[in-house]
């Protein structure tokens, strides 16, 4: 978290989900690395009004003092981006090919062995 006399924005991981805030005034010095559980940032969200309905499946949200993005959308994104064109993938099976899709498999067992 970086924290001035003014303004504090701080950034790091809420249940399944990459946080960023921003607010008044910081009780911390600047650059204060801080850990609190689970339990405390959820007590939080529900002071501010953000219910949060599944600490797997994290939960998007846009406020005027958070911003919450699902790490499975991160990694699906990431995953997106690094996969080869289709046609690409019609044509030949490479060694990349098995890279992404190996990925994309053990994302899906994961997620289910997460539910569970």
């Amino acid at each position: 978290m970086y924290a001035s006399s003014q303004r504090f924005v701080s950034v790091g991981t809420a249940p399944s989900a990459i946080q960023i805030a921003t607010g008044a005034k910081s009780r911390y010095a600047p650059w204060t690395h801080i850990v609190e559980s689970h339990e405390k940032v959820l007590r939080q969200f529900a002071n501010m009004g953000i219910s949060y309905p599944s600490s797997l499946w994290g939960r998007f949200c846009v406020g005027s003092e958070v911003i919450l993005v699902p790490l499975w959308f991160l990694i699906l994104l990431i995953v997106s981006l690094a996969a080869p064109p289709t046609r690409q993938i019609i044509g030949r099976f490479s060694l990349r090919m098995a890279l992404v899709a190996m990925t994309l498999i053990v994302g899906v067992l994961a997620l289910f062995a997460g539910m569970h």
